[in-house]
């Protein structure tokens, strides 16, 4: 029996070591690996990885315009045709002046010798091949004017690519400051459990020694009940960030406990503007872009030289043309296109002028929510430290509440005035700093500097 006792023993410490060591080996997960994740199963990164794609075609397109052109031509051909002629009316009429001469031979001869009508028959054969090349020297600007187009582009989709990648981020540290928050607000309602049970079974004693009337002691178990209630609400909260995280990132079963989170307020400089965000990039390499098509627009009328050359060779029935060579430059210059190129001018014109008011209004905006951002960040930061200081003297003032509690000089609802007190104050603190956590990210964001490095604090 008591050997058996040991090897249970045995076999349940086994259970708890290993137990402990999956536990240990759970997996972590830093910002930087969930970014990158969430990156990758974004559709609209893929759709805009696409259209990259898409821009460096259009370059081989363009390019391929000065490329060689080749044809090959070729063709066979047979004909025949039945004829038949009025013989004697076509005839007569033009030997009208010999026929009294003809008819004083010693045979005479009259018209009706000559056939009513005449049949025969014609046809013959045609064979021919053409191969011919033209290569396109000189485009008139357009195909240079395109190119630089494409390529401002090419820098706008860029842009609202890394535009996507900062709202991702911005996601992606938003909800680990609500993480964050709901993991300290978890600490402080789980510490202020363990002070009601510590005060529960003090106040359970007080009663039994009739220091205290049983409506006192039941005030304890109502707040017992808030608490738990608030439990409640954070362990909704935690569910619901969690499957918004297993979503985004495709990690199945995401826990807030795996993530690596910095708990501290996040300290940003307050120098440099808006300038370098990516939708002012955007809209600046979308200006450029429409007055390249302008200005390949206006080549239209520059004229255009190509080299051609080829060789060809044709037989008709019997008789053979030897192959025929030929090589030339040729210049084709449009003089008149029915005012097409008025019109897509004056388009790309008005084009370029709503892109310009769009950067104006954009510019203001950006003004304002930087501002604005900035001016959240102090105000959070100075929230920050009136909630901190809260706490402390929320804190001084449960532990002089306890004391005098054992002392018997105040009641118990006074004591848990002073606990709820406190419990409100480190919830506060805590609210303050997701508040200057999230200020800071907007900050960030109002400057165009929301990237992975400047996020490693998380």
């Amino acid at each position: 029996m008591d050997n058996f006792k040991r090897i249970a023993k045995t076999l349940m410490l086994l259970m708890a070591l290993t137990g402990s060591q999956n536990a240990m080996g759970q997996e972590r997960w830093t910002f930087g690996e969930l970014a990158g994740l969430a990156e990758q199963r974004s559709h609209q990164k893929s759709q805009m990885d696409s259209q990259l794609e898409l821009v460096e075609v259009e370059k081989h397109m363009l390019k391929s315009t000065y490329l060689p052109k080749l044809e090959l031509s070729g063709g066979y051909a047979a004909f025949h045709s039945d004829m038949e002629l009025q013989t004697r009316n076509i005839l007569t009429p033009h030997l009208a002046p010999i026929w009294p001469l003809l008819g004083q031979l010693p045979v005479p001869i009259s018209p009706e010798i000559i056939p009513e009508t005449s049949s025969f028959s014609m046809g013959n054969t045609y064979m021919g091949a053409n191969i011919s090349a033209n290569m396109v020297l000189f485009s008139g600007l357009k195909v240079p004017r395109y190119m630089k187009a494409l390529e401002q582009k090419e820098s706008v989709i860029k842009a609202q690519k890394e535009m996507h990648s900062a709202s991702l981020l911005l996601e992606l540290a938003s909800y680990y400051d609500r993480a964050l928050l709901i993991r300290q607000s978890e600490e402080v309602l789980a510490n202020a459990a363990e002070r009601l049970d510590r005060q529960k079974l003090a106040a359970e004693s007080a009663f039994g020694n009739g220091l205290i009337p049983r409506h006192e002691l039941e005030k304890i178990s109502l707040a017992m009940l808030k608490l738990e209630a608030k439990q409640e609400e954070l362990s909704n909260s935690r569910s619901i960030l969690e499957q918004k995280l297993s979503q985004m990132t495709g990690v199945d079963g995401l826990r807030l406990n795996q993530l690596e989170i910095n708990s501290e307020e996040r300290d940003v400089l307050l120098e440099g503007g808006y300038g370098n965000r990516a939708e002012l990039r955007a809209l600046h390499s979308a200006y450029e872009a429409e007055q390249w098509k302008y200005k390949a627009i206006k080549s239209n009328h520059i004229p255009k030289v190509a080299a051609f050359s080829g060789l060809r060779y044709d037989r008709v029935g019997n008789v053979t043309i030897y192959p025929t060579g030929y090589v030339g430059v040729g210049l084709k210059w449009e003089i008149f296109d029915g005012l097409h190129t008025n019109h897509a001018s004056k388009k790309a014109k008005i084009e370029q002028k709503m892109l310009t008011e769009r950067i104006v209004e954009t510019e203001e905006l950006l003004a304002l929510a930087e501002e604005k951002s900035m001016q959240d960040y102090r105000q959070a930061g100075v929230q920050l430290k009136l909630s901190l200081k809260a706490t402390e003297i929320a804190g001084k003032q449960l532990e002089i509440a306890k004391k005098e509690f054992s002392l018997g000089l105040i009641k118990l609802s006074e004591l848990l005035t002073a606990e709820s007190d406190y419990q409100e104050a480190m919830l506060e603190w805590t609210q303050s700093l997701y508040n200057q956590r999230q200020a800071a990210l907007k900050v960030l964001e109002g400057k165009g500097m929301l990237s992975l490095d400047q996020l490693a604090i998380l």
